[in-house]
């Protein structure tokens, strides 16, 4: 007893529902009040200190090279802006 689907709903005849009057707008209204304002946690002082952070490595690693290469007979960079 099989029935192909598209058979059976062409078959069923639907009404065509109106919308009562305004309801559109009354929807638009309680999708704006519901609507709540997403604030990203992203904030530009992280992006600051993440900055920070990564300078301090470098000069950090930049001292360190020239600390362990100044013991050396070559010339650092550092040392020749001295």
């Amino acid at each position: 007893m099989k029935h192909d689907i598209k058979d059976y709903i062409k078959a069923l005849k639907f009404e065509k529902q109106e919308l009562p009057l305004g309801h559109r707008e009354e929807f638009y209204k309680k999708l704006k009040s519901n609507r709540t304002i997403k604030h990203s946690n992203f904030n530009k002082s992280y992006l600051v200190k993440i900055a920070a952070l990564i300078l301090l490595f470098v000069a950090l690693g930049f001292i360190g090279f020239n600390w362990n290469t100044n013991n050396s007979k070559t010339k650092s960079i550092f040392s020749m802006a001295l």
